[in-house]
């Protein structure tokens, strides 16, 4: 009974905290005018979804990848907002809030290492940081790298029964953090080894 009632409230400020990193994020979402670096990229994601303008070619001098774009096109389009007319500061902001959000959920997989209560209030500290809370309204790339990027570390530390499977899903994730905000590396040899690693320490473990 007594594990029951703990589970309980283990799942209540789970929520709570969960609530409490929304409502920081997504309150009054619109007000704010744009940052340059958000039209720039709400430009790009209105030629994805267009129709009139479909023409979109990723740009690698413009730095920033096709992640982001992409993920808002998508938001756009369940909202049918296909034109820069329509388009809500809103939608394009979701990104961003839905990261800073899985942001504050990725330390549970670190529930069986270190416990429920530390782990919590490291949830609770994301979830209320100012500089987190902050970039997490604005539609940049930049919270997208920090969640993936979290994610990635906690990842190779999460127990797995295969290897394959651990190394691979951490593969994947660093993977989605290069068409986030690629460099001119992103296509060197070097990089794509950097990438791949991951995957193929993971090979030998196979054998047993």
């Amino acid at each position: 009974m007594e594990i029951c009632a703990s589970k309980v409230w283990l799942i209540l400020c789970w929520a709570c905290v969960l609530s409490l990193a929304t409502m920081l994020r997504i309150d009054n979402l619109e007000k704010r005018a744009f940052h340059f670096d958000e039209a720039t990229g709400a430009r790009i994601t209105e030629i994805r979804v267009n129709p009139k303008r479909n023409y979109y070619q990723f740009n690698p001098v413009h730095n920033h990848g096709p992640l982001l774009s992409s993920a808002a096109a998508t938001v756009c389009r369940i909202k049918d907002e296909s034109s820069w007319q329509r388009m809500t500061k809103h939608s394009l902001r979701l990104v961003p809030v839905i990261s800073g959000m899985l942001l504050v959920a990725v330390p549970f997989l670190w529930r069986k290492r270190f416990g429920d209560i530390p782990v919590l209030a490291a949830a609770v500290l994301l979830a209320t940081s100012p500089l987190l809370a902050y970039y997490s309204r604005m539609f940049i790339h930049e919270m997208m790298l920090a969640m993936l990027g979290l994610l990635a570390v906690i990842l190779f530390f999460v127990r797995f029964k295969s290897r394959i499977f651990k190394f691979g899903t951490i593969g994947f994730v660093i993977g989605l953090m290069l068409p986030r905000k690629p460099s001119p590396s992103v296509s060197s040899p070097g990089q794509q080894r950097l990438v791949s690693s991951p995957c193929v320490i993971g090979v030998p473990a196979w054998h047993y």
